[in-house]
């Protein structure tokens, strides 16, 4: 076991700095690891199955990871806050009580929601019979089981063994389905949607079991208590609820947006939106890196009222985003034909959605990490109502876009969703702290 996952060693001031260095390297490389993964596994899943299939599949997935949000009411995601208070006050039995709240939760709900599909099937009250009907019943057995995932990973990480925590997820996930899905054609098993979902839960139970095993002994130890002490149980669930918005635009944008498109849009649609999304998921991943990259600076600098630094800091930043939009954009422009053609013919209609969800990465670019300066000067709530507004405008941009015009009208409407939320964002901090975060300030000295 490394120093880092005892509880003499919870913080990285506590520990070796060179140690502190590896771990964030680690974390990095398993992050641009995964996106390269995730994007092969879509690969091999479009080149293996139809258009429809795929497209049943890829909706199914992102069902699977936005229900997983609801089954817990994403209560682990206040553990960063409230876990590691407790450990530091070695309050054993409160760790015991959030563990078992968090996890209580999860087993309520996910028998709830599977007690809900079995009757509505029983009263004849379901999706039609056909492939459809086996991907719902996939997604309530799925869907507990990357919940449960989620509060392993979100545990973990405040316990402070975040590399058995989030490598599993991050990384072991993409590679089980990149190891999977050829196997299973290689096998010469059915290509249906029915069955072709089962695989990826099959990588969700893989998953979740592993990462139960790595962090279960960070986790007893951290909870080693005779009782287990709920009494701030409302205060976990609020703290959980309040951050959900923000936590799907983080980390489940894209499975937002294909849930979405997948009510207005045919299997085929879901397929060509979900690659465009894949593609561009890159680009994005790239702007965001910037912003990962310049966020302990900004804060430093927030915290000690030094507006001088953050604006300069902010002003990088946003000139390697504008940069590295502009040649993203160039290159899809020039190269994403090709790029579409590697998962086969029926996905060239994939390349004007591509190019119109180049909105996404650009803006972040125009309007910068607001919500980062709002979360560091205490704004919790309006990062918290803001975000709503957000999930809200993407949700509806992609419904009303998909139904107008299919697969490109869904990824205007959910790119005019994401641009309207970076500009509330933005907004908020202009007047809230007199900071622009914009690329317009990146032009402007003073």
């Amino acid at each position: 076991m490394s120093q880092s996952d005892t509880p003499d060693s919870r913080s990285p001031e506590n520990g070796p700095r060179g140690r502190s260095a590896l771990r964030i390297a680690a974390l990095l490389g398993a992050r641009v690891g995964g996106n390269a993964l995730t994007f092969l596994y879509t690969l091999v899943l479009l080149r293996i199955a139809t258009p429809e299939a795929a497209g049943m599949v890829m909706g199914g997935l992102s069902a699977i990871m936005l229900l997983a949000f609801a089954l817990t009411l994403n209560v682990e995601a206040a553990a960063i806050r409230f876990v590691v208070g407790y450990v530091r006050a070695n309050e054993k039995a409160a760790v015991r009580g959030f563990m078992r709240i968090n996890l209580g939760i999860l087993l309520a709900l996910g028998g709830l929601a599977l007690a809900a599909g079995i009757g509505l099937r029983a009263l004849g009250i379901a999706l039609p019979d056909g492939p459809w009907s086996g991907v719902a019943v996939a997604v309530l057995i799925g869907a507990p089981l990357a919940a449960y995932s989620k509060i392993l990973t979100a545990q973990a990480v405040a316990l402070d063994s975040v590399l058995r925590g989030t490598l599993p997820t991050m990384l072991g996930l993409p590679v089980l389905l990149s190891a999977l899905l050829p196997a299973w054609a290689w096998l010469g098993l059915p290509l249906t949607a029915d069955r072709l979902i089962w695989v990826i839960v099959t990588a969700f139970a893989v998953t979740a079991a592993v990462q139960h095993l790595l962090v279960r002994g960070p986790r007893r130890r951290a909870s080693a208590a005779a009782g287990a002490d709920t009494t701030e149980w409302w205060a976990w669930v609020r703290g959980g609820l309040l951050l959900s918005p923000n936590t799907v635009l983080n980390n489940a944008l894209k499975h937002l947006i294909v849930a979405a498109a997948g009510l207005t849009l045919a299997p085929a649609g879901i397929a060509q939106l979900t690659l465009a999304l894949s593609v561009i998921g890159l680009l994005h991943f790239a702007m965001k890196s910037v912003d990962i990259t310049y966020s302990p600076a900004i804060s430093r600098s927030l915290q000690a009222r030094d507006l001088t630094a953050v604006r300069g800091h902010l002003r990088r930043a946003a000139l390697f985003k504008l940069a590295g939009t502009i040649m993203g954009a160039a290159l899809l422009y020039l190269f994403g034909g090709r790029i579409l053609a590697l998962f086969g013919a029926g996905y060239s209609s994939a390349f004007v959605p591509m190019l119109v969800l180049v909105v996404l990465p650009a803006s972040d670019a125009l309007f910068g990490p607001s919500g980062l300066i709002l979360n560091v000067s205490g704004g919790a709530a309006v990062v918290a109502w803001s975000a709503c507004a957000g999930v809200a405008g993407i949700v509806t941009g992609t419904l009303t876009g998909g139904m107008i015009a299919g697969a490109p009208g869904a990824a205007v409407g959910c790119g005019l969703g994401y641009l309207g939320f970076k500009a509330l964002q933005w907004m908020l901090v202009l007047r809230r702290q007199g900071i622009d975060t914009s690329l317009r300030a990146a032009f402007v000295r003073g």
